[in-house]
């Protein structure tokens, strides 16, 4: 859990990784993914996953990632990066094991692409996630740092 109670997972993945998760869950519902309905376009997905649990937490979820309020940005070198693309994919409010137990929780599921080329990630990259307060969460190689401002 991190310092304000908020946990934060980013995954990224390029279009051929986003086109092979997809073709697995088609596979695995058991439904056709035409070649036609497959897009590429030489992005990178990055797929934010915001955790809280409590009722300070809970609070600070919503105020801080709903409605697009968060902004996630790549840093190489002295260069920023930011995003062509970002909404929100989910928001989970409570499951029902959490509701009997008295606890609030909240899930909230980002998605940022970035047009980067192969070259603009072969040095370190520094992963700056931005809540909707102006707090900064950086991560460089699976490391993670919160700033407050």
């Amino acid at each position: 859990m991190a310092f304000d109670g908020i946990s934060k997972y980013a995954t990224f993945l390029n279009d051929w990784q986003a086109v092979a998760a997809e073709a697995a869950t088609a596979h695995q519902q058991m439904w056709e993914l035409k070649a036609d309905e497959i897009q590429t376009n030489g992005l990178l997905h990055a797929y934010v996953e915001v955790h809280a649990r409590g009722a300070i937490p809970t609070s600070k979820l919503n105020r801080r990632y709903r409605e697009q309020r968060a902004h996630l940005v790549l840093k190489v070198g002295e260069r920023v990066i930011q995003p062509t693309q970002k909404t929100v994919i989910k928001r989970s409010d409570q499951s029902v094991p959490m509701v009997i137990g008295g606890v609030q929780e909240g899930k909230i599921t980002l998605h940022f692409a970035f047009d980067v080329s192969p070259e603009d990630i072969q040095s370190p990259v520094t992963v700056i996630l931005i809540d909707g307060d102006g707090s900064k969460t950086s991560g460089e190689g699976g490391s993670q740092r919160s700033t407050d401002h």
